[in-house]
């Protein structure tokens, strides 16, 4: 993904620049943004408010920093407009509520458009620039870009009306290889959200709106089958459950782990699990308990389902938890070690992301 078509219009190896050596957001935000506007007006208008590239940007960043808890980086001025926003980042947000969230703070538009549309044309205007000062590039940049326009040819130009106008070459470029240009720069985006998330899991799954969840049909079929001679009680209410209405909750939330692996899943009843949300329990609390819940569903599962299947439906303890083979899910004190180990890290690490952690079920 280092490569993206090159064109005999237009200088494609400024738009490689415009990314190279980035350590703020505001850069990939902002070529996304343009890029899904262009597209939602079907590359027919190259005339785009600058306040709705604003927008677009915020939409882009919630997900990823409020929801997943990335950061990105210590003086990202993004992520503290996000922080401004009055939203709960501990549930899934639509995307209509995020809108009219922003459009209702026009001041955190305000504070994103000071320097960003300006700061993304640097490279068209290296030799211009060289020896300016900050506080002069903002009136440089759109006076040259002005006057370059067909002579330059920067991606776009900034006008009075508070608009930007992409150059026709650009926007020609950008419709035959938009494709291949939305995937660089979710490549791009991603390396970035890398580098400052170093020991974050699954982050090529936390650049969006979190997906419909996928059905849990198996991992709920294995934890039935565990019910058909033991009777489970919830570790968080201490409550006989039900299996005809239980719920699977992901002990470590999904928007950390991003996956669902039997090892973090557990039965519990429904309200629980809403009232529960996004939050991590106390280990201290519930990790032993936790730990002999699995052991037994492990146990009774075995029971129940062929030596295929069971396999199949074990195999992430085996490999996530890193058990050396299957006899070791039976051996009480080598699950423990492994789940101290694996939740202990892993807690921290949320924590250090800003989960909230430490969580004890109330029945107030």
């Amino acid at each position: 993904m280092n490569q993206i078509p090159k064109s005999k219009k237009i200088d494609i190896g400024k738009l490689v620049r415009i990314f190279e050596s980035t350590t703020n957001s505001y850069k990939y935000l902002f070529f996304q943004a343009l890029l899904r506007k262009l597209h939602s007006d079907k590359f027919i208008n190259n005339y785009i408010p600058l306040r709705s590239i604003a927008e677009e940007m915020l939409v882009i960043a919630w997900y990823p920093h409020r929801f997943y808890r990335l950061s990105f980086g210590k003086q990202d001025q993004v992520a503290v407009i996000l922080d401004q926003l009055n939203l709960d980042p501990d549930f899934s947000v639509s995307e209509k509520t995020l809108r009219t969230t922003i459009k209702k703070t026009p001041s955190v538009l305000d504070s994103l458009l000071r320097y960003v549309p300006f700061r993304l044309l640097t490279v068209f205007f290296d030799g211009e620039l060289r020896g300016k000062s900050d506080r002069d590039k903002n009136f440089l940049i759109r006076e040259l870009a002005t006057k370059g326009f067909d002579s330059k040819k920067p991606l776009y130009r900034l006008l009075d009306t508070e608009e930007l106008e992409v150059h026709h070459e650009w926007a020609e470029y950008l419709l035959l290889n938009y494709s291949i240009v939305e995937s660089w720069v979710l490549w791009k985006w991603q390396n970035y959200l890398q580098n400052k998330n170093p020991n974050v899991p699954a982050i090529s799954k936390k650049l969006f709106q979190p997906p419909a969840r996928v059905s849990l049909l198996k991992e709920t079929a294995y934890w039935k089958s565990a019910f058909k001679q033991k009777t489970f009680y919830c570790i968080y209410t201490g409550q006989e459950l039900d299996v005809s209405s239980i719920s699977l909750d992901h002990f470590l939330p999904w928007s950390f782990v991003g996956h669902n692996q039997l090892w973090n899943l557990l039965p519990v009843s429904k309200s629980t699990n809403s009232s529960k949300g996004n939050r991590i329990p106390s280990l201290d609390r519930y990790l032993d308990e936790l730990i002999e819940m699995q052991l037994n569903g492990l146990t009774e599962s075995r029971k129940e389902l062929t030596e295929k299947v069971w396999r199949g439906r074990t195999e992430s303890f085996i490999s996530d938890l890193r058990i050396s083979d299957y006899d070791g899910l039976f051996n009480k004190n080598i699950l423990k070690e492994r789940y101290e180990v694996t939740m202990r890290s892993l807690v921290q690490l949320a924590k250090n992301t800003g989960f909230s952690c430490d969580w004890r079920f109330s029945s107030l």
